[in-house]
């Protein structure tokens, strides 16, 4: 799996660097990871455990948990209740329904709305008030490696392509190519040169 730092050099880590193989602690290790990777480049065991501490975790946490409890028809009334409480302490409003893959990055939860509809893909980064929206009960699908800046609004039945950049206060309405800028608004796509992957075979 590939992340991202916070400076878009890429680090790729093996499966064999993670405890779990799939489902809810998969995700959230992976998300524990992605965070450690952004911000300190890499995911030493110290480095983790200071990476816990980092604003957006519990919301991460959080957000998981409601994620897994809204796929059973048993355990979804209690997701109705941990999205809530993701809304009361995070600030963060999801929608039941929306899917974000592996190691997503709350930088700063408080302002994100994210609609039911939404799917997106691996290595998910979100500044704060950020808006996720449907239109016509359709949302957009967001690809890997994405990151989205404080304040974006990604609107409609769109497509984000992979390794994209959303600019600060940019107004996306149309789907956006892979390894592209999008900034203003409307937005305009400026090409990108994807940066090359550093293999990381093990958790240092």
């Amino acid at each position: 799996m590939i992340f991202h730092t916070h400076t878009f050099q890429q680090v790729s880590l093996e499966p064999e660097a993670f405890l779990f193989k799939g489902g809810l602690l998969f995700k959230i290790e992976s998300d524990i990871k992605a965070r450690c990777i952004w911000y300190r480049g890499a995911c030493g065991k110290g480095m983790i455990l200071r990476s816990l501490f980092h604003e957006g975790l519990m919301a991460t946490v959080l957000l998981r948990i409601a994620e897994a409890e809204s796929r059973s028809p048993l355990t979804k009334p209690f997701a109705w209740i941990t999205y809530r409480m993701l809304k009361a302490f995070c600030h963060m409003t999801v929608g039941c329904g929306a899917s974000f893959g592996p190691g997503i990055v709350l930088l700063h939860p408080f302002g994100v709305f994210s609609h039911k509809t939404v799917v997106a893909g691996n290595n998910l980064v979100l500044q704060n008030s950020i808006t996720l929206g449907g239109e016509d009960d359709n949302g957009p699908q967001i690809g890997n490696n994405v990151f989205v800046g404080v304040g974006a609004r990604i609107i409609g039945p769109i497509s984000i392509g992979d390794r994209c950049r959303i600019g600060a206060n940019s107004v996306v309405t149309v789907s956006i190519k892979a390894d592209h800028v999008a900034a203003g608004n409307p937005a305009r796509q400026i090409p990108i040169q994807p940066v090359a992957a550093n293999p990381q075979s093990r958790d240092q």
